[in-house]
């Protein structure tokens, strides 16, 4: 660990000196944080998955090293008690929305460096043979997530080559036209495509496709405010919101938070936050309750902040190294360049 208050100077993916990018900590009580500052002429972030597909884990170090991050910390809350480990809350990378998880805020970043923070809510509405109304119209619950008794989700290659389980009825669209319809097997997922499953009471709507019809579908992004999110190329949902304008904000429940490690514990956290400036803030607390990391938020100068995974997720790594390790593998991170 460096002392407090000393810059860390950080490389960038050609091997070049990038200053401006600094380590500090600082207390709050008995509260010590580590942060990591990007100044806003710096602010190129992206995301990165475990082993590179939606459901795989891998160490935030190895993520981070190999995408040719300046920095990272721990992004989305996943499973990690048991099945396969995928994220819960929404993911864009690349400017597509690879997964949906319509609960808590939403951090998003455009491709400028522009840091957006909202109860993003995401709906999804599908079209065949050009038609987005009735009879040709369908919709789906999210993206890349295995599928409860019933559903309707689309499978893009982030979830890796093929779907990995055999339930429902999958209709594989490749370069915009369904070329296969599949009743209970596991499918390939087309490079140039996606694959549409349907299972339980949702099966139904498998009727509305045929072999050579043409298939799209559009995200609607609600909840955003005065805000569009069309230019965002980044974005990790996890919450609850911190500070909002300056100003302390916190409301789990109302957010769809239940759980006690959220309301009211007090563990490892991370969080994200972004000063009036547009600097970036990348916060890491060995043990905090969320009144007591957004209150720390607030006086490090957040002008807007949200709270990330954490527990044994929270990580923090910046110029090769961890400033604070994970105690496991991690499903995604979020990265800047």
């Amino acid at each position: 660990m460096r002392p407090a208050g000393r810059n860390v100077v950080g490389v960038d993916r050609s091997g070049n000196v990038s200053s401006g990018i600094k380590h500090y900590t600082k207390k709050l009580g008995n509260i010590t944080a580590n942060i990591v500052e990007i100044p806003p002429g710096r602010v190129r972030a992206g995301i990165v998955l475990g082993q590179n597909h939606i459901g795989g884990v891998e160490e935030l170090g190895s993520m981070a090293a190999r995408s040719g991050a300046v920095a990272a910390i721990n992004g989305t809350f996943f499973e990690a008690y048991g099945g396969r480990p995928e994220p819960w809350n929404t993911l864009i990378k690349d400017g597509r929305v690879i997964h949906v998880g319509n609960t808590g805020t939403t951090v998003g970043i455009t491709a400028t460096g522009q840091v957006k923070m909202a109860p993003l809510r995401i709906r999804i509405e599908g079209a065949t043979n050009g038609s987005y109304s009735w009879p040709d119209n369908w919709y789906a619950y999210g993206f890349n997530r295995t599928p409860s008794e019933n559903g309707v989700y689309i499978y893009t290659r982030e979830r890796g080559s093929s779907l990995g389980f055999n339930a429902g009825i999958s209709v594989v669209v490749n370069n915009g036209r369904v070329v296969d319809k599949v009743h209970g097997q596991d499918v390939s997922i087309p490079s140039n495509g996606f694959v549409i499953n349907f299972t339980g009471s949702e099966k139904y709507l498998a009727e509305r496709f045929d072999v050579g019809e043409t298939v799209d579908y559009r995200v609607i992004f609600e909840n955003t405010g005065q805000e569009s999110w069309h230019d965002v190329v980044t974005a990790v949902g996890a919450g609850p919101r911190l500070v909002t304008d300056g100003q302390v904000t916190v409301s789990p429940v109302e957010e769809g938070f239940t759980e006690p490690k959220i309301l009211e514990l007090a563990t490892a956290r991370s969080a994200i936050g972004v000063k009036r400036d547009g600097t970036v803030m990348l916060v890491t607390v060995p043990r905090a309750t969320i009144h007591q990391l957004a209150r720390l938020m607030q006086e490090a100068g957040a002008y807007n902040a949200m709270n990330l995974d954490g527990g044994a997720s929270s990580g923090l790594w910046l110029n090769g190294k961890y400033i604070t390790k994970p105690g496991r593998k991690l499903s995604n991170i979020l990265v800047f360049y």
